[in-house]
């Protein structure tokens, strides 16, 4: 049972950073109706970006975030108008192919500057434990939850109550509609961009202090983001949170009894089942 136990926490530290990924593909795919393929190594930048700035900078975490943060919406802000330009012409494959073609051309620009062998975060987690009648939880696994939770909060606090998430949830709910109210859903899509690398930079620099950071590191966790969000339901930014989690919790219990070989077999198979039983998903009752 102690086992068990242990094994659900990892697997709730997995999902929490699974879920900030997931929830950065689902804002990108509600007003644009494109899955961003990209937005794994567009989040790995962010690992690359906290780590370096810990070791060559002596940073603390706090501040390492608070840099990460404008950085991230930056690029991100940047990089959505310009794979968003084939959309403008009806383009959605184009624009699905031009996404792909930016995650390899990251990839590669981080190999050739950085190689290809994984940088480690300095010890900026606590490294004591907290003990528990049956278990101890590591202080870092703590404050990996509460940093995913508070930004998950911040999120769905951001849509349901600013003038600007009530914007962003009209563009996805009726782009044309949104034109006429004086909603500019330009700026909203480059607005959803910056929001999603933000939240998925922060994800992948929490993600490397477990795995390091290193070149496929974004193509590894957004395998996992878009399994949990496709079971939650893309267009559902609960449902993509509750997916992803989801998916934590199979690859621990996977992982710890049986092997890791199994781990992305399993997301898979679960995948394969809600398709067949819920086809938009756990949390979408509507067809996409």
């Amino acid at each position: 049972m102690i086992y068990l136990v242990e094994i659900l926490i990892s697997g709730i530290v997995m999902g929490s950073m699974y879920s900030l990924i997931s929830l950065g593909l689902v804002i990108i795919y509600k007003p644009t109706r494109v899955l961003n393929f990209a937005h794994g190594d567009i989040s790995m930048v962010g690992a690359y970006f906290g780590v370096q700035a810990c070791l060559m900078m002596q940073l603390t975490l706090g501040l390492t975030i608070g840099l990460l943060i404008p950085f991230a919406f930056i690029v991100g802000g940047a990089i959505g108008p310009l794979l968003n330009i084939p959309l403008k012409q009806n383009r959605i494959t184009s624009i699905v192919i031009a996404s792909l073609s930016m995650g390899i051309v990251i990839q590669e620009l981080l190999v050739l500057k950085f190689g290809a062998f994984p940088f480690y975060l300095p010890a900026i987690f606590p490294e004591k434990s907290l003990d528990l009648p049956v278990i101890s939880i590591q202080y870092a696994n703590l404050l990996i939850i509460a940093i995913s939770v508070v930004v998950m909060l911040v999120m769905l606090s951001f849509f349901k109550f600013t003038k600007f998430g009530i914007a962003m949830r009209a563009v996805c709910q009726n782009r044309e509609a949104s034109l006429v109210m004086g909603i500019n859903p330009t700026v909203v899509v480059a607005f959803s961009w910056g929001l999603a690398s933000v939240i998925g930079m922060i994800s992948c620099f929490l993600l490397s202090s477990r795995m390091g950071a290193f070149p496929l590191l974004g193509i590894t966790v957004v395998i996992k983001a878009f399994t949990g969000a496709v079971i939650g339901g893309l267009t559902s930014l609960v449902g993509a949170v509750f997916g992803a989690f989801l998916v934590g919790i199979i690859d621990s219990l996977v992982g710890g009894y049986f092997s890791g070989d199994y781990q992305t077999i399993a997301a898979f198979m679960a995948l394969l089942l809600i398709l067949l039983l819920r086809p938009n998903g756990l949390f979408v009752k509507k067809s996409l």
